[in-house]
């Protein structure tokens, strides 16, 4: 077990680009950090994954660079600082982010998440996290796996996210308002992609041509 209690400072670190497991596992890490210039990082994987006692401010990070926040804050059970200033246009990469965060619930309704392509169980078990999400520009994800399973106060209207790029979208979230994977497509008279329903197949003549459309976000995914 790695235990962390000492007190460190900025340590020259706008130089280094890679925080990959940097406090991975150290579970009692506490130490502020929130004077650290991290400008050059590109990469914060894992970077406190199962750091389950860290609660520093980390508001005035500035993230420009980084490209993948894959597990940074996983099982960081008491990690609340805001991340809603955060600048994430370049990353790409979100899986796992927040997973296990139960106490996380930063607005995070002004990230500009274009760039990004996996965002498979970011919000996942992250039992607080309620941040309207509805104008994320979600266009080039292509998993969204799991994505808000488990996040239980999470209730957003998301139809309006465009996923064109879908590839994959098992378990989006449990309990949504709208889910991205309905067991089966039904007629909406307003659906834009309903065409006649096919009773075999249990979907839209649509989908049967193209099963990414029973994914889309649209009023047809909405569960009852």
């Amino acid at each position: 077990m790695m235990i962390f209690s000492l007190v460190l400072l900025s340590m020259g670190l706008c130089q280094v680009t890679d925080m990959t497991d940097l406090f991975n596992d150290a579970f009692l890490f506490q130490s502020d950090l929130s004077g650290w210039n991290v400008t050059s990082v590109t990469f914060y994987i894992r970077t406190f994954r199962n750091a389950r006692l860290f609660t520093s401010d980390l508001s005035s990070w500035q993230v420009g660079r980084s490209q993948s926040f894959r597990e940074t804050f996983s099982g960081a059970r008491l990690f609340v600082s805001d991340l809603s200033g955060w600048v994430v246009t370049r990353v790409t990469v979100f899986l796992f982010t927040f997973f296990q965060c139960e106490s996380f619930t930063s607005d995070l309704s002004q990230w500009d998440v274009s760039s990004a392509v996996d965002v498979g169980s970011m919000f996942r078990s992250a039992v607080l996290f309620e941040s309207d999400l509805s104008e994320w520009n979600v266009q080039h994800v292509t998993n969204f796996n799991d994505m808000f399973l488990g996040a239980s106060s999470f209730e957003a209207n998301l139809t309006t996210w465009n996923t064109s790029s879908l590839e994959t979208c098992v378990n989006f979230g449990s309990g949504l308002a709208t889910d991205l994977y309905p067991p089966a497509c039904i007629e909406i008279p307003d659906c834009p992609e309903y065409m006649a329903y096919d009773e075999a197949l249990e979907q839209c003549t649509a989908c049967a041509v193209n099963i990414l459309f029973t994914l889309h976000l649209h009023p047809r995914s909405i569960n009852t």
